[in-house]
């Protein structure tokens, strides 16, 4: 009587995890979809494409795309149907898994880089910020899908279908490639963009301390400018305002040019000094 109780209840169980997976799926592809698709749209404007940083989360949206479009089908069809064409077709489980883990890897280093680039164009160093273009972006977003692609090659070598004591019916084909794609996987995908992203995080705000510790001299510069070496308005304009005995609202006015003349000497002095200080930099650079 115990025997048939467990039975019911392990069966029971089983039917519960199976509808739970099928609709979280469902859920993390319908949103999944939506969110990229808007992103794609919002990124893909050329108004926001000038800059490089859009173009790395650009092209990261467009591989997270194809994660799901990849990944998730036949998980849903396994849902739907209780047959997942993966788990029964060779070709299908090799193909999957190829490109599901390329485009994982590919999505992942393509925010790294994005990282990298906002170091880049925070640097003081010219040759660095040269590194923060358009062209540079599209290149290291074809190599970086040229090396995901080549990671993973061996996946389809490594993986086949109704494997003996493995988990999954798609799985790895023996324990040397199971070891291999554990190990690439969390290197390639987890432990290195963590690792550079945070790095490189840190060397962005570090550069953006320096770049407001090299501001502090020039609001100095700024702030001793003297406001009685700078060229005032003639002084008819006074004497105007006595002759003719001018109202003190206009007489006020007056007053305020004056004082917009002296604040705009003020600013003009300093981005000329801005400008000398640009190009000492990248005169050293």
């Amino acid at each position: 009587m115990s025997n048939t109780t467990d039975s019911t209840m392990v069966a029971l169980l089983n039917n519960i995890s199976s509808r739970l997976n099928s609709y979280i799926t469902f859920l993390v592809f319908l949103f999944g979809t939506i969110g990229n698709i808007l992103s794609i749209i919002v990124l893909s404007q050329a108004r926001l494409r000038v800059n490089p940083c859009v173009l790395y989360f650009l092209a990261s949206s467009i591989a997270s795309f194809g994660i799901l479009l990849i990944g998730l089908p036949s998980r849903l069809m396994a849902g739907l149907t209780s047959t997942d064409p993966t788990n029964t077709n060779s070709l299908l489980c090799k193909f999957r898994i190829f490109v599901l883990y390329a485009f994982r890897t590919t999505a992942v280093w393509l925010v790294v880089f994005a990282t990298i680039d906002r170091w880049f164009a925070s640097s003081i160093n010219y040759t660095r910020r040269r590194l923060s273009s358009r062209r540079f972006a599209y290149k290291a977003i074809l190599i970086i899908h040229i090396l995901s692609f080549i990671l993973w090659i061996e996946s389809p070598f490594c993986y086949g279908i109704n494997v003996p004591e493995a988990p999954l019916r798609c799985y790895g084909s023996s324990q040397a490639c199971r070891i291999f794609n554990d190990l690439a996987y969390a290197s390639s995908t987890v432990i290195i963009p963590s690792i550079l992203m945070l790095i490189f995080g840190l060397l962005t705000i570090y550069n953006i301390h320096r770049t407001h510790q090299a501001i502090q001299p020039i609001i100095a510069i700024v702030t001793l400018v003297d406001p009685t070496k700078a060229p005032s308005l003639p002084r008819h304009y006074s004497l105007l305002s006595e002759r003719f005995s001018l109202s003190p609202s206009l007489s006020r006015f007056i007053s305020y040019i004056n004082t917009a003349t002296i604040h705009l000497y003020s600013i003009l002095r300093c981005l000329h000094y801005l400008t000398n200080l640009h190009s000492q930099y990248n005169y050293h650079d």
